[in-house]
């Protein structure tokens, strides 16, 4: 096959199967072309169709209209007599009978009376027409149905009925016959395997041409072509496949305009729209074919006649050289075609073969006497050096002697040729050391490679191999000169520096799993933890809210019946209930406020800051101390509750401890390139420095605390949220009093 596709007659047949591309995908284009205007003139066929089958449905609904409307009027002095009223609706019935049933319900929903009576009586009262006829005072159009009495595919109408003062106290209903949607497509030409059906919403098929017997009364799945009517709505065309199977161009409409108006639609089968097309096409296609045989004949018999004789003759010299023959002429007569000067060509190259193949024997009887002067030179060096032709095999043309001695091998094991060779090739390293001479050779590339070879007793050594070509003085590549050398000591020093860099790094991964388990052992603890520091604070608060509870009550009761240090007693039971509670709340706190997710928004300070003021007003005015804040307008982004807690925690600090000296709270705001930086000063007792380096520990508590009950956690929370929000915090004393605590917040959260 391959030889086939090489072949010059090949060739040329495909050079004119290619011109003739063009003119395929012309025929093809027009092909297209045409189905696309066919499917066009379908789609205005059908629409026109559809289009028609609607504007007949709204003359109907029309002359409905105003026959009710009439109907109405007269049937006014009528109503109370059923008898009389059902004679009066059987008479209009036959003046028209395009009406399967007329009738008149009462407001209740119950048949007032009838054209052709209902062998029960049903109730109508949750039609749509009738519960839409009164409110809208004209015309109301009912759901598509199957008539209970006929069994027809129907559209109810209905209009509201007066009584003489003018009030709605019944409908006038019509039952519109679908069959003329039929009678229409039995008197329109139809092309074979053409459709037209009229579906309610629901999918059940009200009529259906041709086969109505086969189709009527089904309920088509919401799949196919009722669905892509549906997806589009109001008028359109789609091509999808029909409930039969065929796949159909569609045109499809709506019969009226409410909300629940039945779906008309016909449709074309594709393989009738694209007949035409189709036929034009293949005739084409065809006709294209034959011109095409034509050619490539013609083209195979010229390429015999004119290109291949000439050809033939090349191929002969050719082969004739390639055997030694460097006599081998074409014998093509000169001439200007491109053949007879490749002829030419051919033979004074066969000349110029004859002249350097004198000019390499001459160079082959000087190499061997510069050879005999190399060898003596190179038998002298430390390493093993050789000479190599650059043909397919790479054959050994020269190898030092000392290759016995200095790597383990017999000479004439290089001289037994590369296949012979590559046998002591170690297998893992055969396919590359064959893959990167074949690339040097390619590329006239030096050759460096290192590799393993075995010994003749089965013992392997490494083996650096470095060749390099050289060039004639025409700078033509000659042969390869290269050296090996022994580096099975250098190899094995770094397989053993690799079995220690393996061995550390599966010694590195132990300790890596081991940290990972410690790791998951420590998050274990810290739930656990948590779980207990839970449970301890809930288990304290209980007994200690209950505690006060009691020594309240006790102290209510009975205080007057306790002497002085009785009623102290029960005070300070009351106090230490309330620092116990405290405790319980402060340390829930700290645990909400190191696990609870950030909800991080923009804050405005001032907000925070308004909340504060009026919490502490009381205490605020009580010890006559001055309030300041910095400028409205600053914002934060932040977690609003971390925030407040945080302002809360400082300023309540500084009530709580900053003894009678405190006039003033400071709160203020500053920002570097990467925080924000809030404060909180107080003019009152100060912190020592001692103090200030584990004041925001847990349970920690600074000398000016003495004597104030407190759980020691508000400033251990602070520093949780601002860590939380990438910050830190700070204490500074003042110079003779008072003390800042200051709280930094990443701008990059």
């Amino acid at each position: 096959m391959s030889r086939l596709l090489s072949s010059l007659r090949f060739q040329l047949i495909a050079i004119v199967l290619l011109s003739v591309l063009p003119a395929i995908a012309l025929v093809l284009y027009s092909g297209f072309e045409a189905r696309k205007t066919a499917a066009l003139q379908a789609q205005a066929n059908t629409r026109r169709l559809v289009e028609l089958a609607s504007t007949h449905q709204a003359r109907i609904i029309n002359e409905s209209s105003r026959l009710l409307a009439l109907l109405a009027e007269n049937l006014l002095s009528r109503s109370g007599d059923t008898d009389q009223c059902s004679a009066y609706l059987l008479d209009a019935l036959k003046k028209h009978p395009q009406y399967l049933n007329l009738g008149v319900i009462g407001a209740d929903g119950k048949i007032l009376c009838t054209a052709i009576p209902f062998e029960d009586h049903p109730d109508f009262f949750d039609r749509r027409y009738i519960q839409n006829a009164p409110d809208g005072g004209g015309l109301a159009i009912g759901a598509s149905q199957f008539e209970p009495i006929t069994g027809k595919a129907a559209i109810n109408l209905g209009y509201p009925l007066h009584d003489k003062k003018g009030r709605v106290n019944g409908v006038v209903f019509a039952s519109v016959d679908l069959a003329w949607v039929s009678d229409l497509a039995a008197y329109l030409t139809f092309p074979d395997g053409a459709t037209l059906t009229v579906t309610d919403r629901g999918g059940a098929i009200l009529v259906r041409y041709p086969e109505p017997e086969r189709w009527v009364g089904k309920v088509v799945p919401d799949t196919g072509v009722l669905k892509a009517v549906l997806d589009k709505e109001g008028k359109g065309t789609v091509e999808t496949e029909g409930i039969d199977g065929v796949r159909r161009l569609y045109a499809f409409t709506p019969l009226d305009d409410s909300a629940h108006s039945p779906i008309l639609y016909t449709g074309i089968p594709t393989s009738a729209v694209y007949a035409g097309a189709n036929h034009s096409l293949i005739r084409n296609l065809i006709a294209l074919g034959l011109v095409t045989v034509l050619v490539v004949v013609a083209a195979y018999l010229f390429g015999n006649l004119v290109v291949m004789r000439s050809l033939n003759a090349l191929i002969g010299t050719a082969r004739r050289l390639a055997g030694g023959d460097l006599s081998a002429r074409t014998g093509i007569p000169s001439g200007s075609s491109e053949l007879k000067q490749l002829g030419i060509a051919f033979d004074a190259m066969a000349a110029s073969l004859g002249k350097k193949a004198l000019e390499r024997d001459q160079m082959s009887e000087a190499l061997h006497r510069s050879e005999a002067r190399y060898r003596a030179l190179i038998e002298q060096i430390p390493v093993v050096t050789y000479t190599a032709a650059r043909d397919e095999i790479r054959s050994i043309l020269f190898i030092s002697p000392q290759v016995d001695r200095l790597l383990g091998f017999d000479p004439a094991d290089f001289y037994q040729g590369r296949v012979a060779l590559n046998k002591r090739l170690h297998e893992a390293d055969r396919e590359r050391v064959i893959t990167k001479l074949s690339r040097c050779k390619k590329e006239s590339d030096r050759f460096i490679c290192e590799y393993r070879m075995l010994t003749s007793t089965g013992y392997v050594k490494w083996i650096r191999d470095e060749g390099v070509i050289k060039m004639n003085d025409a700078g033509e590549p000659l042969l390869i000169q290269g050296v090996m050398a022994d580096i099975s000591a250098q190899k094995k020093a770094e397989e053993d520096l690799l079995r220690a860099r393996n061995d550390l790094e599966m010694r590195v991964a132990q300790r890596t799993e081991e940290l990972a388990k410690a790791n998951e052992n420590l998050r274990e603890t810290s739930e656990k933890l948590k779980l207990f520091a839970y449970s301890v604070a809930h288990d304290l608060k209980s007994p200690a809210i209950g505690a006060y509870g009691l020594t309240k009550l006790l102290l209510k009761q009975y205080g007057n019946s306790l002497d002085e240090k009785g009623v102290h007693y029960c005070i300070q039971i009351m106090k230490a209930s309330e620092h116990i509670v405290e405790l319980a709340e402060k340390i829930n706190m700290y645990i909400a406020t190191k696990e609870n997710p950030l909800t991080i928004e923009s804050v405005k300070l001032g907000e925070i800051l308004e909340v504060l003021r009026e919490e502490f007003s009381s205490r605020l005015v009580t010890g006559s101390i001055t309030w300041l804040e910095p400028e409205p307008g600053i914002e934060v982004r932040a977690d609003r509750v971390s925030l407040l807690r945080m302002f809360r925690n400082y300023i309540d600090n500084a009530l709580k401890y900053a003894g009678e000296q405190l006039s003033e709270i400071r709160i203020e705001y500053q920002e570097s390139d990467k925080f924000h930086i809030l404060s909180v000063s107080d003019d009152g007792q100060g912190v020592s420095e001692e103090d200030a380096e584990k004041i925001f520990e847990m349970f920690q508590r600074s000398g000016r605390s003495r004597g104030i009950e407190g759980a020691g956690l508000g400033l251990s929370i602070v520093r949780e949220i601002a860590e939380k929000h990438g910050g830190s915090v700070s204490v500074q004393a003042g110079l003779k009093k008072g003390v800042t605590f200051r709280c930094s917040i990443s701008k990059d959260l």
